[in-house]
Order: C-alpha cells, then structure tokens, then sequence
C-alpha cells in the first residue's frame, strides 16, 4: 500500500527476525500516533471497504481496526503475520476459588491485536491499538532473539492465553 512508503522507519537490519519486529515496532508506532481510538464511529459508506476507510478518511477506529490495518501492512511489507483476538482480562479481575482462579468474562473485555512469526520462535503478539500497551500476553514475559552470532535482543513472547484467528490470513 502507498500508506507503507509514508511510514518512518530507520531500520538497518537486513533480514530476519530482528527486521520483522523493527518493521512491526514501526508500523505499531505510527499507527497509535496518526489514528485515535474510538468506539463512536460515523456509519461506513455503501461498498466500502473498512480498513481502507479507516487509513485514508475515518482516522479513528477500534482495536479491529488498528489490528487489522497493522496486518495489511506488515504483509505488504513482507512481514509473516496474523489478525488474533481474545479478552483482556486484569489482574484484579481474578478470584481465587479452591480450585484454582476464576474470572467473569465480559463481550466488552474482546481485543484484537497482531502477531507477526519469528522464526525460530513461532507467533509474537504485537500491540497496534493506542492504550493496551500492557494487554497483549506477550507483553508479560520476554524471549530472545538471534541477531548476530553471538548477540541477542529481548523482545515479547507469543506465550498467550487465548487462541488466535486465523482470519484474514
């Protein structure tokens, strides 16, 4: 897509998993920056496409949107990756029974992020929507990544608790 080529990115790695998660770090960035969240939309125009509507004139979406903009554009980009969705749930959501943790799970708790796949390592949630920065799973716990012989950096893990869509791969 045009809008690609209108994203900053200073990436010097040349290929691998390292480039993948810059590409995503990149287009997560400008997405939060250039587009608002919101839950109040205007009613999408006949025939039209929403993600489309939502790069070029809405400008402001929900985590669907955010999530599968991010896909679209991290495939155009070359990037191996996947629209996935599940719940949020906090922390502080959580009681403890005699029979381990329960939590009630709301429709208004759904989220939708991306996952991009490194090799080596398999599907690694990526956070596109402004303001959940501490909701994708992956965000918990760390894995590494093989950079250079002998060099690594730390990046998220796709450990989740939900199951990822498959959806628009």
């Amino acid at each position: 897509t045009l809008l690609a080529s209108q994203i900053p990115m200073n990436i010097s790695f040349s290929s691998g998993n390292r480039r993948r998660y810059a590409y995503a770090q990149a287009v997560a960035n400008y997405l939060k920056k250039q587009y608002s969240y919101s839950m109040d939309l205007e009613e999408l125009p006949s025939g039209t496409d929403a993600i489309e509507y939502f790069l070029s004139e809405g400008r402001k979406g929900y985590c669907m949107h955010f999530a599968s903009a991010g896909v679209a554009i991290l495939r155009h980009l070359g990037v191996p990756s996947r629209y996935a969705s599940g719940y949020v749930i906090p922390k502080n959501g959580f009681t403890k029974t005699e029979d381990g943790y329960v939590a009630e799970v709301l429709d208004s708790q759904a989220h939708a992020w991306v996952e991009i796949y490194l090799d080596d390592i398999g599907w690694v949630p990526v956070e596109m929507t402004p303001g959940y920065a501490d909701s994708v799973p992956g965000n918990r716990t760390e894995v590494v990544i093989e950079a250079e012989p002998e060099q690594s950096e730390e990046i998220p893990s796709s450990e989740t608790a939900s199951e990822p869509s498959d959806a628009g791969e």
